[in-house]
Parts: structure tokens; sequence; C-alpha cells
């Protein structure tokens, strides 16, 4: 499945969002605490990965061809 730059933006914000909110559940309300750990690593990884792609498109810029 292919992005676009609007669609990355978004899911990026939308990754740090539910990464915050994790981050913000009280350890001892929560059933299991290693997977709450677990939740909030991958987010992170999403979220870097995604931040790398969009950091990849803005570095490339435009791309003239000769005629």
């Amino acid at each position: 499945m292919s992005y676009n730059y609007k669609d990355l933006n978004y899911i990026r914000e939308a990754l740090a969002c539910y990464e915050e909110k994790l981050c913000d559940v009280n350890i001892n309300e929560c059933d299991d605490e290693e997977e709450l750990q677990e939740d909030i690593l991958y987010m992170g990884r999403l979220r870097a990965l995604t931040e790398r792609i969009i950091d990849e498109w803005e570095n490339k810029g435009p791309t003239l061809t000769s005629v």
C-alpha cells in the first residue's frame, strides 16, 4: 500500500498522540505492565520509521528531467 506525504504526516501525528496516551496510563491500573511497555516502544519505533520516510521525502526535493 502506498501513502502520500499528507497521509504520512497524519499517521505520524496519530502515532504520537497514541504513544502519549499510552505513557499517561497508570501502571498500577494496568493488568499487564510488560505489554504496556512493549506497546509504548512499538509506537515509538513506528513513529520513528514514519518520521524517517517523511524526512527522506522532504530532503529528496523535486526532480527535473531533460527534454
